[in-house]
């Protein structure tokens, strides 16, 4: 029996809405976490209907993380909020659909950021050795950001001109936002690890994902104006969630993964080499690591058609 509606649930005592699809009620659940923070891109609620081989082999259930897309509130509600208060709300949500759905597997897929709260939940989640958890995907992981933006600078410097490396200067002991949007700015300039800007590439995807946050079902003209407000100035506002973003680290919480978990990391991309993360996974039977080739952070549409494939295998797995 397919399944097509949305839900207000109580998420870190804060009600939000969620979205949910798929096709067979018995299929494994899926809880697709977006990246940013508050970024809803690649996953978000303005992506249900879009991806029709994962909601042929899931049931996805869609979450804007609250503050941004169809869970938006001002910034003035998140002046305390940390990133571990975006971890307590997914696992408010798993419970939510552990209870929702009591005969299914449980997978949570995180992208970029949401790798954080896709690992750090099941972290959590999993010292209740009767959890529901059946695997974890992580597109696009991170590991220490102070790290991954000593790799942006240290591979920027050699083709940057001397004022952008005085701005890095100026800029590396102030906001660590506000430096690691310059980087990441400077990086999609100058480098392929953001988006995979090479003669080869093909980024029609792209374009799609663009257009879905304008031309969705599911997202109003608010929707997506709150999406631009909070992309040009978050950087103002967030400051302890951004202290507490800048200060993420994830070794243990890679080392806690006992699950079936899917790595999908693009060759370009630079917030974790590839060198880091396999002393933490190396020797794992339940770890699947993939490189795609010729894809940055944002994958390209060859990279996001392989991803597909493989998220849909992995059912296999779990």
């Amino acid at each position: 029996m397919e399944i097509f509606e949305s839900n207000i649930v109580t998420l870190g005592n804060q009600l939000q809405k969620i979205y949910l699809e798929g096709k067979n009620k018995s299929n494994p659940v899926m809880i697709m976490l977006h990246g940013g923070p508050l970024m809803p891109f690649v996953y978000c609620s303005a992506y249900r209907g879009l991806y029709e081989d994962l909601r042929s082999n899931y049931t996805l259930i869609w979450w804007d993380e609250y503050g941004s897309g169809k869970n938006y509130v001002d910034h003035s509600l998140l002046d305390n909020f940390t990133v571990d208060d975006w971890v307590t709300m997914t696992i408010d949500l798993y419970n939510w659909t552990i209870q929702k759905f009591p005969n299914c597997k449980i997978v949570i897929n995180g992208y970029s950021f949401g790798t954080f709260l896709a690992t750090r939940a099941f972290r959590l989640i999993s010292k209740d050795p009767n959890h529901k958890i059946s695997g974890v995907i992580n597109m696009g992981p991170i590991l220490n950001m102070k790290n991954a933006s000593l790799r942006y600078e240290n591979t920027l410097m050699p083709v940057i001109s001397q004022d952008k490396k005085e701005k890095i200067e100026e800029l590396r002991n102030g906001s660590y936002i506000k430096y690691q949007n310059y980087l990441e700015a400077l990086a999609e300039k100058y480098l392929n690890c953001q988006i995979y800007n090479k003669k080869d590439a093909h980024n029609s995807m792209m374009k799609i994902w663009i257009s879905r946050l304008l031309f969705s079902p599911d997202y109003t003209l608010t929707d997506t104006i709150h999406y631009i407000t909070v992309k040009l100035h978050s950087d103002n506002y967030y400051n302890v969630m951004w202290e507490s973003f800048g200060n993420l680290d994830m070794t243990e919480d890679y080392k806690s993964l006992t699950v079936p978990t899917l790595f999908l990391q693009g060759s370009e991309e630079l917030y974790v080499s590839k060198e880091q993360l396999d002393p933490l996974l190396a020797g794992k039977q339940n770890i699947f690591y993939h490189t795609l080739e010729k894809s940055a952070h944002c994958p390209t549409t060859e990279a996001w058609n392989q991803i597909t494939k493989l998220v849909c295998e992995f059912k296999q797995n779990i």
